[in-house]
């Protein structure tokens, strides 16, 4: 089921997120200047399909994400692996990532170099801090 108020609490985020301006959006999605407001604030309106495709396009999110994921109530690792995996998606779809794949038996007898490192993201780990 479709909810407009998350939808557009979505979207009222990710411009603040993004530093982004409401009418450059609403140009990118080829509505009117206070299109969002309007729809936003009538209780049974409900926007179309292709200005939800713009949102997510403008915002580099999938349509999915950007009408189910409360955006303002997300802690900084699921931030990140939303981005994470948006990216995952885009370089899958675009062909950009080159799949390798490994044994059970290669990452077991994986040799680590002389400081006891593994060169297999596998084996490592990273921190990622908040940037905001």
């Amino acid at each position: 089921m479709f909810k407009a108020n998350l939808f557009f609490d979505n979207i009222s985020q990710l411009i603040k997120e993004n530093k982004a301006k409401i009418g450059e959006l609403e140009s990118h999605a080829n509505v009117s200047a206070g299109y969002i407001y309007r729809t936003s604030k009538d209780e049974g309106s409900k926007p179309g399909i292709d200005f939800v495709v713009s949102v997510a396009e403008f915002f580099g999110v999938s349509v999915d994400t950007s009408i189910s994921v409360e955006f303002n109530s997300l802690t900084p690792t699921e931030r990140y692996l939303i981005k994470f995996f948006e990216k995952l998606k885009k370089d899958t779809v675009g062909d950009q990532v080159r799949w390798i794949k490994y044994t059970p038996d290669e990452l077991n007898h994986a040799d680590p170099d002389i400081n006891a490192f593994v060169d297999h993201p596998l084996m490592n780990y990273e921190t990622f801090l908040d940037e905001g």
